[in-house]
């Protein structure tokens, strides 16, 4: 089944800001306040800081970077490590063309494995079903969560009567629970 188009032109270097609301709704169920002094989160596609401005109002250390940033950082060069000592976590909203979303996919959970870290990534709903993604979800010991948004996410107000299209959902990978032989879960949430 194709996906539909959404009638909209592509933005720019996929700038599209995350919704507060998107980031509370990972906050409010993967992370918990109840632990936030021990994430110390790294946003590498931050554009204008919407998710690391959430969890920083929630009380978490987290630091941003992006490619069009002062300074640039391109999260995908290998030359580029982990911004901060302690950094345990890796959550965005990466560039939704395939290769790149890929791309930050696996770079994550190699810099996130051996600090025994999570990842989170906002994607469409869909992503976790092609066959050549079996290396980061069926066949990756650290896939664990599927947080399925059951509200559209409107990215931009344009005027425009219809509604989001689309369906997303954070993927949540954990390389702290990667020994325990856990079945991913799939929850909903917003």
């Amino acid at each position: 089944m194709a996906q539909r188009n959404s009638g909209y032109k592509r933005v720019e270097a996929d700038f599209y800001p995350t919704p507060s609301w998107v980031t509370e709704a990972l906050i409010n169920h993967a992370w918990g306040m109840d632990n936030h002094k021990h994430w110390k989160i790294w946003e590498p596609a931050e554009g204008d800081g919407a998710i690391v401005n959430v969890f920083k109002e929630y009380g978490y250390r987290t630091w941003g970077s992006d490619i069009r940033g002062h300074p640039s950082v391109d999260f995908l060069d290998d030359k580029v490590g982990l911004p901060r000592p302690h950094c345990n976590a890796i959550i965005t909203n990466p560039p939704y063309r395939r290769d790149l979303i890929e791309a930050f996919i696996r770079k994550s959970l190699k810099l996130m494995q051996p600090v025994g870290g999570r990842v989170a990534m906002l994607m469409r709903i869909d992503f976790d079903s092609a066959v050549t993604r079996g290396d980061i979800f069926r066949d990756c010991p650290a896939w664990g969560e599927k947080l399925v948004l059951t509200k559209r996410i409107k990215w931009f107000d344009d005027g425009n009567k219809n509604g989001p299209s689309e369906n997303h959902a954070w993927y949540i990978w954990d390389w702290g629970r990667a020994d325990e032989a856990i079945s991913p879960n799939i929850v909903y949430g917003q």
